[in-house]
């Protein structure tokens, strides 16, 4: 999204495709916020089942309930933002004040999501890699501080850019009626010019060398754990040496980590691709000549930001076999709950 001034230097509303991108665009709209309220949902049973299975119960299970925590936030404040977008064009100033606060909030409750994402993927491949000294590396209260610090940061790199943007009424001569503008801080031009290179452009990329270098330790620790499984089945051989070898519940725990980690990498590539792209291009961007395009491309973008966020749960159910206990149970409960109230229930 285009903050800063921006130059047009070509309208494409007189392009004879604008209406079939207009429609192209409404349909993925309506996509996203249907993935939302699914992701939403998704997620408030994420919590449940980890608040009834232990959320203090190990490193991962922590670091995985503030994942699901962000990504329901994240998915909130997506639904939120065009509920305001509605409301632009007949509001007060304070809408179009909430709707840019709404648009960096989740940004970066996305971007906590993000780092916890990281941090996860480089806890399982310090596992794999330190199996002995994983359990003094990755303490509860390290583990904790780590998530604290990693949300101070996010807060750090978007309060600046929250806190700078207000709008205002003004009279427009040429409409003789008064408007509502930006008004941003005199300030907000350099913290822009400081913040969004680190938040859009190295961090972004950053994490997926970070993630996509763990992938490959870990599934390596994949295929060495399967081949010590097939050849301990073998009659005469040899027993591993301890810590040499991950446990059933430790694999499963591994594989689901890998499996995270790769949507994480397939759902935010193509973002820091398009990233590039508009630097390469820079009509490839809001309010430049290839805009409609640079607009669609971002809600497909988002689409897949949305995805990453909403499909854990199905990871979870594939994996963790106390997860599945749990989620039969709650389904169970709210089956019964629901019988109860029916008229004739008991």
């Amino acid at each position: 999204m285009c903050v800063t001034n921006c130059t047009v230097t070509a309208p494409v509303t007189s392009h004879p495709v604008v209406y079939s991108f207009v429609m192209i665009k409404n349909i993925v709209q309506t996509t996203n916020m249907c993935i939302a309220v699914f992701g939403i949902l998704t997620n408030l049973c994420n919590v449940e089942i980890f608040r009834r299975t232990g959320i203090l119960e190990s490193a991962t299970s922590v670091t995985l309930f503030a994942l699901t925590v962000a990504d329901l936030f994240s998915l909130v404040l997506f639904l939120v933002n065009p509920l305001l977008r509605f409301q632009i064009g007949m509001s007060s100033p304070l809408i179009y004040t909430l709707y840019v606060q709404a648009l960096y909030s989740f940004q970066m409750t996305y971007k906590m999501s993000t780092f916890f994402t990281v941090y996860l993927t480089v806890q399982k491949c310090c596992c794999v890699a330190f199996p002995l000294k994983f359990k003094f590396i990755f303490t509860g209260k390290k583990v904790l501080a780590t998530l604290l610090v990693l949300t101070l940061v996010c807060f750090a790199c978007y309060a600046p850019l929250i806190l700078t943007v207000r709008f205002r009424w003004v009279l427009n001569p040429r409409l003789n009626k008064t408007v509502v503008i930006p008004n941003f801080a005199p300030y907000r031009q350099t913290i822009v010019n400081i913040v969004y290179p680190l938040v859009f452009a190295a961090d972004p990329t950053v994490s997926q060398v970070v993630v996509i270098s763990c992938l490959f330790v870990l599934t390596g620790k994949l295929q060495q754990a399967t081949k010590f499984r097939m050849t301990s089945e073998l009659p005469g051989s040899k027993e591993p040496s301890k810590g040499a070898q991950l446990s059933g519940k430790e694999l499963r725990a591994v594989q689901s980590v890998v499996i995270v980690a790769a949507m994480f990498v397939v759902c935010n590539l193509p973002s820091v691709l398009v990233m590039y792209a508009s630097y390469v291009e820079p009509e490839f961007n809001d309010l430049r000549q290839l805009g409609e395009i640079y607009s669609l491309v971002g809600l497909l973008r988002i689409s897949l930001l949305l995805l990453c966020s909403s499909l854990n749960m199905f990871v979870y159910v594939t994996y963790n076999s106390s997860y599945r206990q749990q989620l039969v149970a709650l389904w169970g409960k709210l089956g019964a709950t629901r019988s109860l109230g029916e008229p004739g229930g008991k």
